[in-house]
C-alpha cells in the first residue's frame, strides 16, 4: 500500500460564508479607424541612411508610419518597407500611402536631414530619393553566399526601374528574388544618367570606374578578414546601359593592377543583362532631339554602328577567353516595340514611333558562341524589360529559372575559375546535385575537420542512424567546400562504400576520370591502383567521401575474433580498408550506421549525427511539400506527425513526398491513418519515393533499415535475438534484467550480454534510457522496421518464446513494489498492450487455472484500474477471485490478495459498503491464517481503515491506523517505508479531521524520514512532501504550501517525466495554491496545461482528467466567467454519469458543482432542482450523517438563502450544524463554516444578537483551531466587528 496521493480535488463545494460582490457595469465604446484612402497612383520611395544598427526595427517603423501628413494619416501608411544593414549603419528603402510633410521637402538632387526623437534612438539620419550609389535592398539573416549588384539603364532610377509597372511600391530585387534565394544580398547601384544632366559629359568608362569603387567599397565593408581572403561570388544584373557599364567595368578590372578590382573580376560567376545594346540602340529620333546639346556625343557613343561599342566588344572578349571563360551569362531581349520619346510642348513624353529599341541581335552580341538557350526573349517592350508585376509574372518566373540555374552551376563555375588561375587540375565526383534545402548541421562537420592540421593526413567518421541525415550533411559540406566562397583547390570524390563491388565501380569510375593506367581494363584490379594515386603527389590535395561505409565484415572480415580499434594494417586482413588511402595529405571523411566502423578507420575522430529539432523538422517538410503550413488548421497535425516520426530526415521526406503526391490527403489524415493500427504504419513507411539526391536502391525507411537488420544478423546472433525479442514488447524502458532473464543463448553471461547490447547501441537501435536506470529505447520507426523485417511465422515464434519470459519473470498484481516493472508506471495504454498480449498467450498455452496464467489477468485488471476502468478491472477480479477461490482455497494469499484488489476496485467506484464487508473477510482472515504481526495483515487493516475514511467514519479509521502503525514500529522498524505509509495514512485522516497541528507534526516525521532513507527524489519522497503541503494549503500558509509544491513539480517533472500522472497531479496541486491566493490566471495556465495533457495521455474519460477539468471550471467560476465554468461542469457531469454511474460520489461533486456556478449566476431554480437530487442521492447511497451528504445539504440551504426563504434555510443550517457537531465534532473546520453560515441567515432575518453570539462562538473555536492569522479567521473576525458596529449604531439611534 503507497502513501496517500495529495488528492488535487478543488471540485467538492463546501458550504462556506459568502462575501457579497460589485459588479459595476460599463459602457464602452469602439474606436472608430479613419477611413483608408487609396493610394497615389506613382508614389515616391525614399532612401533613409545613417541609421544607427541599435536601432528598433518595429518602433522605427511605428515612428516612420505616425509621421503627419497633409491631408491626414491613413492607418497603414507605409506600403513598403525595407531594412537592411550597410557600412556602419542601417539603409531603409520606405514607400508611403501619403507622403509626409518632412518627406515632401526630399527633391531629386537634394538630400535632407531628420532627426530621431530621443525615446526611439538619438540620431541624425539623412533622406534621399535618387538613389546614387550602393543601396542594399536586402541583406541575409545569416552570412551572405552570393553579391547580387543591379546597374539600371539611361535616363533611368536606380530604384525605379526595377519596380512594379501597376504597384509603383512593389520592387522585384527587394520584395521578390530575396524570397526565392535567401542567401543572395542585394545590391543596386545609381548614377546620374539623365539625357539632360551636365553629368552625362561623362562617358562610359568614368561610369564603369565608379562602379567599381562602389562595389569594391560595399565589399570590403562588409566582409570579415576570413571573408577577405575567399570573397564571394558576384552576379552582375545591367539594364540597357547599365550592362555596357558592367562590360566595361570587368575590362577595366581585367586590364589593371587593383587587387580590388581584381577580386571583383574572379569573383563574377554571372551576369544577367536585359536588353543590352552590344550593338548600340536604334533610337535616331533620341539623337535628334539630343542634337547641340552636351549629352549629344554620350548619346551618339550609344547608336547602331558606335566605335566605341565595337571597341569595348573586342576588348570584353579578351578578357572572357582569358578570366570570364566560365561565367554563366543570360541576355533577355525584348519582343515588342517601344514608343519613342518626343518632346512636346518642352515636355518629354513616349508618344513618338514604336521602334525595336535593342534588336535581338544587338541584345545577345555579347561573346562568342553564347548558347542559345541562355538567350531569353521577354514578352515586354525595352522600358518595361525589368518591371514584374508580381512573383507569377511570366517574365520574372524566367528570370528566377536562369538565376536558379547560376546557383546550381555555382560550384562547376568555381571549380574550372581555379583551374584556370592554377593550372591544376581539380575533379569533382559527386554523385548527386546540391541540395539547395538543406536542413541539417553541417557546420559542425566543418569545425572538427578546420580543427586539424593543414596539410596533414585527416580521417574523420559520421556516424548514426539509418536516414538521420548523414549524407544529406556531407553533400552539403562538400558543396559549400566547393562553393561559392571557396578558393581551396581540391578535388573531391564521392565512393559508394556500402559493398565491396560498389566501391569497386566508384573507384573505377574515379580512375576514367582522373585517365589512370588500366582504368579500361577489367581484369585488372583498380583497387591499389587508385590508392597509389591518392598517396603520390601528382594528385595533390583532395578529399575523399565513403558513403554508407555500414558493414564492418566488409572493411574488416573477422578471420580472428581478435579486432582492436586503431587503423593499423594488420587488423585490415583482406577487407576494403586496406584500400583506403593513407599518406601525408588527403582528407577521408566516412559516413556509417555502425560506431564500432566509424572507430576503425577514424579512430578517435568521429562525429555522432542527432536527429533534428522540432522547429529544423517542421522546416524539412514545408521544403518537401511547399504551402502546406500556409493552411493554419495543418500546422497542429504536422508537428503531431514530425513527433510521431521522432524528427528523423528520411521518414519526414518521405511523408512529405507522399502527401505532395496525394494531395486530396491532408497531414491529419495522414496522421490519423498511420495511428490506427501497427499494419497502417507498416505500409505508408513502405511508400516509395523519388528524390534525386539520395540512392536509388533504398528509398524507403524500412527498405533503409532492412540493410541495417540483416548486418546484425551476420555480426551477432544474440544481438539479432534481442532486438527480435524487444520487437514483441514495448520499445520505451526496457529494462537491463528483462533481456538478462531472455534464456537467449549467451544472455546470461553479463559481459557478452553488455557486448551484444552495445552492438545494438552502436547502430544507433538502442539507446540508453534517460528516464530510467539501466533501460533502453527503441526509435518508434525502427521498432516499426523490425516488426516489418519478421516474417509473419518468425513473429510468432518470438511473440511465443518473448511470452514465456515475461510470464515467468512478471510479477503478482502488486507489481508496483518489483523495480523493473516500475519503467511501466504512468504509461498504462502500453502496459495495457503488453499484458493484453501475456494474458492471451498465458490462456492458451498455460490454460485458465495456472497461476501465471491468473497473475496476467490480474496485472491486466489492475493496468485498468490505474486507467480509471474500473467495470472492466471488477470483471477480470472477479473471474480472478472464483477461479483462485475454487483452485487454490479461500484462505489463500492469492485469494486474499485479488479480493483485496476487487474492494479497492468498489472503494473507487463508491461503493464503500461492498468494500467494506470484502475488507473485513480479508481482514479476519489473515489474522488468523497469517497472525496480525504479517505485512499482509497489516496492508489488510490498513485497506478496511481507508474504507472507513471514505465513508466519513474518521474515528474508527483513526484506531485501525494507529494499531498498524504501532506494530509496523515494532515489527519493522520507525524507518521502513510501510510503518511512513502507516504514519502518512494517520496523517490523512488527522487531516479530514481538521487536527492540522497533530497532521503537520507527522506529514513532516515522514517527509524528513523519508528523504534521509529513500533520497530526495523518491516518488514516495515527493509524496510525502506533497501532503505537507496540503497541509500548509489547509492552515492558509500557502506560501509555505507553493515553495514544497514548486519542488515537487521541478522532481517529478525531472525524474518521473512531464506527462506522468504523479506529476500531473502535483501541477495541479500547485494550481490550486494558487487559486486559494487569487492568483487566477496562473492556476489557469497550470490547469489548462494539465487538462490538455491528461487528455491526451490518460484519455478524455479518466477519473484524474475530469478531476482537472472540474478544478479549471472553479478557476473560471472565480473569475466570474460563469458560461466557461458551466460549459465545463456540464462536460464533467455528463461523462461521470455515461462512465461512472448517477450514483457515484465523484458524479454527487460534478452536479453539485453545476449546481454552484448556477448560484452564483443567480439561477435559483436550477440550482435548488440540482441541489435536491444530489441530496436525495447522497442520503440514500452514503447516508444522512456522511460528510459529502452534509456538505450538500449545506448547499441547498444556502441556495434558500439567496431567495430570501430564510426559515427553510434556517432549517438545514441547524440540522447541519448538529448532525456535523455529532459525526465530525464542534471543533471542526466544516462545522464552524456551517456555523458562520448560520450566523449570516439569522442576522439576514433580523436577529442579530443571535447571529453576533453565534459568529463569536465561531471566531473563537477558528481562532484556536485554526489561529488568528488563518484567512477564515480573519474574515470571519470583520464580519463580526462590522456587525458590532452596526448594532452599536442603532443602539445610538434608539437612544
Amino acid at each position: 500500500m503507497s502513501l496517500n496521493t495529495t488528492n488535487n480535488r478543488r471540485e467538492q463545494p463546501s458550504s462556506q460564508e459568502s462575501l457579497p460582490n460589485s459588479i459595476l457595469e460599463q459602457s464602452s465604446t469602439s474606436p472608430v479607424n479613419p477611413p483608408v484612402r487609396a493610394s497615389p497612383l506613382h508614389p515616391r520611395t525614399f532612401r533613409l541612411a545613417l541609421i544607427p544598427p541599435t536601432i528598433d526595427e518595429d518602433g522605427f517603423r511605428q515612428y516612420l508610419g505616425g509621421l503627419e501628413c497633409k491631408n491626414g494619416n491613413p492607418t497603414q501608411n507605409i506600403l513598403a518597407f525595407g531594412l537592411a544593414p550597410y557600412m556602419e549603419w542601417l539603409v531603409a528603402t520606405v514607400t508611403f500611402r501619403n507622403e509626409p510633410l518632412i518627406f515632401m521637402e526630399c527633391c531629386p538632387n537634394c538630400q535632407i536631414s531628420v532627426s530621431l526623437p530621443s525615446d526611439l534612438c538619438e540620431a541624425t539620419i539623412t533622406v534621399d530619393c535618387d538613389f546614387y550609389g550602393i543601396t542594399p535592398l536586402y541583406h541575409p539573416v545569416s552570412k551572405p553566399k552570393y553579391d547580387l549588384v543591379a546597374v539600371s539603364g539611361l535616363a533611368s532610377h536606380a530604384f525605379g526601374s526595377w519596380k512594379s509597372p501597376h504597384q509603383s511600391h512593389i520592387m522585384w530585387l527587394r520584395d521578390f528574388l530575396p524570397i526565392d534565394f535567401p542567401d543572395i544580398r542585394v545590391l543596386s547601384w545609381g548614377y546620374e544618367s539623365g539625357l539632360e544632366s551636365a553629368v552625362t559629359t561623362m562617358g562610359i568608362a568614368d561610369f564603369a570606374r565608379q562602379l567599381l569603387i562602389a562595389v569594391g567599397t560595399a565589399r570590403e565593408t562588409s566582409s570579415s578578414d576570413n571573408e577577405m581572403l575567399t570573397p564571394r561570388p558576384i552576379i552582375f544584373v545591367g539594364h540597357s546601359l547599365g550592362g555596357l557599364v558592367i562590360k566595361q567595368a570587368l575590362v577595366d578590372a581585367a586590364q589593371g593592377s587593383s587587387q580590388h578590382d581584381q577580386a571583383i573580376l574572379n569573383s563574377c560567376i554571372g551576369i544577367f543583362l536585359f536588353g543590352v545594346p552590344n550593338r548600340g540602340l536604334n533610337n535616331e529620333n533620341l539623337l535628334s532631339l539630343m542634337k547641340g546639346k552636351k549629352s549629344a556625343s554620350f548619346v551618339t557613343n550609344l547608336m547602331q554602328g558606335s566605335e566605341l561599342l565595337q571597341v569595348l566588344h573586342t576588348a570584353f572578349l579578351r578578357s572572357y577567353e582569358k578570366i570570364l571563360k566560365s561565367c554563366f551569362v543570360v541576355s533577355f531581349y525584348e519582343m515588342e516595340d517601344t514608343k519613342t520619346i518626343r518632346n512636346e510642348g518642352g515636355e518629354w513624353k513616349r508618344t513618338g514611333r514604336p521602334v525595336r529599341m535593342v534588336s535581338k541581335e544587338s541584345a545577345t552580341w555579347f561573346m562568342p558562341r553564347e548558347e542559345v538557350h541562355n538567350q531569353v526573349p521577354m514578352y515586354s517592350d525595352h522600358s518595361q524589360l525589368v518591371k514584374f508585376i508580381s512573383r507569377a509574372d511570366h517574365n520574372y518566373l524566367a528570370v528566377r529559372s536562369k538565376m536558379k540555374e547560376l546557383v546550381e552551376k555555382t560550384p562547376e563555375i568555381l571549380r574550372l575559375r581555379r583551374e584556370n588561375n592554377t593550372g591544376i587540375s581539380v575533379y569533382f565526383m559527386v554523385p548527386f546535385p546540391q541540395n539547395l534545402d538543406y536542413i541539417g548541421t553541417s557546420q559542425t562537420l566543418k569545425h572538427k575537420l578546420n580543427g586539424n592540421n593543414a596539410g596533414d593526413h585527416q580521417r574523420l567518421a559520421l556516424w548514426g542512424l539509418a536516414g538521420v541525415g548523414k549524407t544529406q550533411d556531407i553533400l552539403n559540406f562538400v558543396y559549400e567546400f566547393n562553393g561559392p566562397r571557396s578558393r581551396i583547390s581540391k578535388s573531391i570524390f564521392w565512393v559508394h562504400a556500402g559493398s565491396a563491388l560498389r566501391f569497386e565501380q566508384d573507384y573505377r569510375k574515379l580512375a576514367e576520370l582522373v585517365k589512370l593506367p588500366g582504368w579500361d581494363d577489367l581484369k585488372q584490379d583498380i583497387r591499389p591502383i587508385v590508392k597509389n594515386w591518392f598517396e603520390c603527389p601528382k594528385s595533390d590535395d583532395w578529399i575523399l567521401i565513403l558513403d554508407n561505409a555500414d558493414d564492418k565484415l566488409v572493411f574488416f572480415p573477422e578471420l580472428s575474433p581478435d579486432i582492436t580499434s586503431s587503423i593499423d594494417q594488420s587488423t585490415e586482413c583482406d577487407g576494403l580498408a586496406q584500400y583506403i588511402p593513407r599518406g601525408s595529405k588527403g582528407t577521408v571523411i566516412v559516413t556509417t550506421r555502425d560506431y564500432e566502423v566509424a572507430d576503425l578507420l577514424a579512430s578517435t575522430n568521429t562525429l555522432c549525427k542527432e536527429v533534428l529539432g522540432p522547429k529544423e523538422s517542421k522546416q524539412l517538410f514545408e521544403q518537401h511539400y511547399p504551402g502546406v503550413t500556409d493552411h493554419e488548421e495543418h500546422g497542429r497535425s504536422i508537428s503531431l506527425l514530425l513527433k510521431e516520426l521522432q524528427y528523423l530526415p528520411l521518414a519526414i521526406v518521405q511523408v512529405a513526398a507522399f502527401l505532395r503526391q496525394n494531395r486530396l490527403l491532408s497531414p491529419s489524415d495522414y496522421l490519423k491513418r498511420f495511428n490506427s493500427t501497427k499494419d497502417s504504419q507498416k505500409r505508408l513507411l513502405s511508400k516509395q519515393f523519388n528524390d534525386i539526391r539520395r540512392y536509388a536502391n533504398a528509398e524507403t525507411i524500412l527498405a533503409t533499415f532492412s540493410i541495417t537488420f540483416r548486418q546484425i544478423q551476420e555480426q551477432s546472433s544474440l544481438s539479432s535475438s534481442l532486438l527480435k525479442m524487444i520487437a514483441c514488447v514495448d520499445r520505451q524502458g526496457i529494462p537491463h534484467e528483462f533481456l538478462a532473464c531472455s534464456g537467449l543463448e549467451g544472455s546470461d553471461d553479463e559481459f557478452f550480454l553488455c557486448e551484444a547490447i552495445n552492438k545494438l547501441i552502436n547502430f544507433s537501435l538502442l539507446t540508453s534510457s534517460v528516464r530510467h536506470e539501466r533501460a533502453y529505447e527503441m526509435h518508434s520507426l525502427v521498432y516499426v522496421a523490425i516488426q516489418a523485417f519478421l516474417s509473419p511465422q518468425e513473429i510468432r515464434t518470438v511473440t511465443e518464446a518473448t511470452t514465456k519470459v515475461l510470464v515467468g519473470i512478471l510479477p503478482n498484481e502488486e507489481i508496483e513494489n518489483w523495480p523493473v516493472w516500475n519503467v511501466y508506471q504512468g504509461r498504462w495504454n502500453e502496459a495495457e498492450q503488453l499484458e493484453v498480449q501475456v494474458m492471451e498467450t498465458s490462456l492458451r498455452v498455460l490454460g485458465l487455472e495456472h497461476p501465471s496464467t491468473l497473475d496476467s489477468i490480474a496485472n491486466l485488471a489492475l493496468t485498468f484500474f490505474n486507467q480509471g476502468r474500473w467495470n472492466e478491472a471488477e470483471q477480470l477480479e472477479v473471474q480472478v477471485m472464483e477461479t483462485r477461490k475454487r483452485v487454490l482455497g479461500l484462505e489463500h494469499p492469492d485469494t486474499l490478495t485479488i479480493i483485496a484488489n476487487l474492494a479497492s476496485t468498489f472503494c473507487n467506484q463508491g461503493r464503500w459498503n461492498e468494500a467494506e464487508q470484502l475488507e473485513v473477510q480479508v481482514m479476519e482472515t489473515s489474522l488468523r491464517v497469517l497472525g496480525l504481526e504479517h505485512p499482509s495483515t497489516l496492508i489488510s487493516i490498513g485497506n478496511l481503515s481507508s474504507t472507513y475514511r471514505n465513508q466519513g467514519r474518521w474515528k474508527e479509521a483513526e484506531q485501525l491506523e494507529v494499531q498498524v502503525m504501532e506494530t509496523r514500529k515494532r515489527v519493522l522498524g520507525l524507518e521502513h517505508p510501510d510503518t511512513l505509509t502507516s504514519i502518512a495514512n494517520l496523517a490523512s485522516t488527522y487531516r479530514n479531521q481538521g487536527r492540522w497541528k497533530e497532521t503537520e507534526q507527522l506529514d513532516v516525521q515522514v517527509m524528513e524520514t523519508s528523504s534521509r532513507v529513500l533520497g530526495l527524489e523518491h516518488p514516495d519522497t515527493l509524496t510525502s512532501i506533497a501532503n505537507l503541503a496540503s497541509t500548509y494549503r489547509n492552515q492558509g500558509r500557502w506560501k509555505e504550501a507553493e515553495q514544497l509544491e514548486e519542488q515537487v513539480v521541478e522532481t517529478s517533472s525531472r525524474v518521473l517525466g512531464l506527462e506522468h500522472p504523479s506529476t500531473l497531479k502535483c501541477i495541479g496541486n500547485l494550481a490550486s495554491t494558487f487559486c486559494n491566493q487569487g492568483r487566477w490566471k496562473e492556476a489557469e495556465q497550470l490547469e489548462v496545461q494539465v487538462m490538455e495533457t491528461s487528455s491526451r495521455v490518460l484519455g478524455l474519460e479518466h477519473p484524474d482528467t475530469l478531476t482537472i477539468i472540474a478544478n479549471l471550471a472553479s478557476t473560471y467560476r472565480n473569475q466570474g466567467r460563469w458560461k466557461e465554468a458551466e460549459q465545463l461542469e456540464v462536460q464533467v457531469m455528463e461523462t461521470s454519469s455515461r462512465v461512472l454511474g448517477l450514483e457515484h460520489p465523484d458524479t454527487l461533486t460534478s452536479i453539485a458543482n453545476l449546481a454552484s456556478t448556477y448560484r452564483n449566476q443567480g439561477k435559483w431554480k436550477e440550482a435548488e432542482q440540482l441541489e435536491g437530487q444530489v441530496m436525495e442521492t447522497s442520503s440514500r447511497v452514503l447516508g444522512l450523517e456522511h460528510p459529502d451528504t452534509l456538505t450538500i445539504i449545506a448547499n441547498l440551504a444556502s441556495t434558500y438563502g439567496n431567495q430570501g426563504r430564510w426559515k427553510e434555510a434556517e432549517q438545514l443550517f441547524v440540522q447541519v450544524v448538529e448532525a456535523s457537531s455529532r459525526v465530525l465534532g464542534l471543533e471542526h473546520p466544516n462545522t464552524l463554516t456551517i456555523m458562520i453560515n448560520l450566523a449570516h441567515i439569522r442576522k439576514s432575518q433580523g436577529r442579530v444578537d443571535e447571529a453576533i453570539a453565534l459568529m463569536e462562538k465561531a471566531v473563537t473555536l477558528r481562532s484556536l483551531i485554526l489561529g488568528d492569522d488563518h484567512p477564515g479567521t480573519k474574515n470571519s473576525m470583520d464580519a463580526l466587528i462590522k456587525w458590532r458596529g452596526e448594532a452599536k449604531d442603532v443602539e445610538s439611534t434608539w437612544r
